[in-house]
């Protein structure tokens, strides 16, 4: 067997090893691009799940129907408290207008009698 009858057969695994060779890079390239979009996704879940978190935080701490209503029901409670305090002070600001108005009056009549 010469060097020529070799050749051809070295020539053919040469060839079958190349395409092998080009075939798995075309194969573990797809898998790092995927390997890398993944990454991105894992992260991006993350960030998510920490926001989630913080908005589940947020609204444990607000009123539910029940405190809303019974917060409602208390406002109006209290604006009836508020209707019949005003009622009540009418007659002291009447009390008091009169009286700023008697104090002007003696006022100016001290201030003529001078």
């Amino acid at each position: 067997m010469t060097l020529s009858d070799v050749t051809p057969a070295i020539s053919g695994i040469a060839a079958v090893l190349g395409s092998i060779s080009i075939i798995y890079t075309w194969i573990t390239a797809r898998s790092r691009v995927n390997g890398e979009e993944i990454k991105v996704l894992r992260e991006r879940s993350v960030e998510h799940d920490r926001r989630i978190d913080r908005i589940e935080k947020d609204i444990e701490h607000l009123p539910d129907r029940n405190h809303a209503q019974t917060m409602q029901l208390e406002l109006a409670q209290m604006s009836g408290e508020i209707r019949i305090l005003a009622e009540r002070l009418k007659p002291v600001t009447a009390i008091s207008e009169r009286l700023q108005e008697f104090l002007l009056e003696e006022a100016k009549a001290r201030r003529s009698a001078s």
